[in-house]
């Protein structure tokens, strides 16, 4: 903080030279301004590394999605039925699929080719494991775009 002080109050002293020279006034402002780029330059340096955990994080390790939508009230998400995602189309990735550099954006994993996935109606493409444990087990909507597969939006 100190370093903060003396650098504002050295520009604040030089800023108020003009034709009569340096205020103290000047020099009072540049205290101010020394103490708030000291406050800056504080905030800017990272805390050393503690053994202590931060008591405000929270634990996220082994929480699954259908816990967390515990924690929020409201109207949960339903799961489609079974015979609706199985009726949905499954196609082979392709070398030129596969050269698109996509992703499944559910496992951030890249499309590799003869893997399967699914299309939602929604032209969304997500690995074939992936999509039918969201849509069975969590939610009747594509994960990105909320397009339901029953044809309405959430």
């Amino acid at each position: 903080m100190l370093l903060g002080s003396l650098v504002g109050a050295g520009l604040s002293f030089y800023r108020s030279g003009g034709r009569f020279g340096p205020t103290l006034h000047g020099a009072s402002n540049g205290a101010i301004l020394g103490s708030l780029v000291g406050t800056i330059l504080e905030m800017l340096e990272p805390e050393p590394p503690s053994d202590q955990p931060n008591p405000n994080a929270m634990n996220l390790e082994g929480i699954e999605y259908s816990d967390l939508l515990r924690l929020f009230p409201g109207p949960t998400p339903q799961p489609a039925s079974s015979s609706l995602v199985d009726n949905l189309p499954t196609e082979k990735i392709t070398l030129s699929t596969s050269k698109g550099g996509g992703s499944c954006s559910i496992c951030l994993e890249d499309f590799s080719v003869n893997e399967y996935a699914k299309r939602l109606p929604c032209l969304h493409l997500f690995h074939k494991e992936c999509v039918d444990t969201w849509l069975k087990n969590f939610n009747h909507s594509c994960p990105i775009c909320k397009t339901s597969i029953k044809g309405d939006v959430e």
